[in-house]
């Protein structure tokens, strides 16, 4: 707004943000991109698990741990197309260690919706709809998946 009213202060302002943001990493951007390729791959043979396993080693060294939650939900869609209870159970298991903290401890309750599992019993997520809407959004997202999956082949 300032530099339709004020082209001048907005000058000084531009000058402060390029200031503030030109030693910034935007590594974030490019691991969020990282997770979307994971998403769009769930359920193949594009070596999604793997793929997740060097994007998770590198976000923490890059000190991003926040992400994990996010790629442990891509990982958990994977196993759901897959029909791979085992693997989703496993992976259910580390999503609630990385969310025990309570940040982005909706992912879990996500993470068993598309796996068709019952709600966590110690789940206080508040959705804007009904729980039972909720889950079955979720675990539509996975049957339209198997869907076109089966479909290709």
């Amino acid at each position: 707004m300032t530099a339709f009213a004020d082209p001048v202060r907005a000058d000084d302002e531009l000058a402060l943000a390029h200031q503030l943001l030109e030693p910034l990493d935007q590594r974030a951007t490019t691991f969020y991109a990282d997770v979307a390729a994971l998403l769009r791959d769930a359920g193949t043979d594009c070596d999604v698990t793997d793929r997740a396993t060097v994007l998770h080693t590198e976000v923490t060294v890059a000190g991003l741990p926040w992400l994990t939650p996010l790629i442990e939900t891509a990982i958990a869609f994977h196993h759901a197309v897959r029909g791979a209870h085992d693997d989703l159970t496993a992976t259910i298991d580390r999503l609630r260690e990385a969310t025990a903290n309570g940040d982005f401890a909706y992912y879990v309750s996500i993470a068993t919706a598309m796996g068709d599992l019952p709600q966590p019993a110690e789940s206080t997520i508040q959705w804007l709809d009904d729980a039972h809407t909720v889950h079955e959004r979720w675990r539509t997202l996975v049957t339209a998946r198997q869907d076109r999956l089966r479909r290709a082949h």
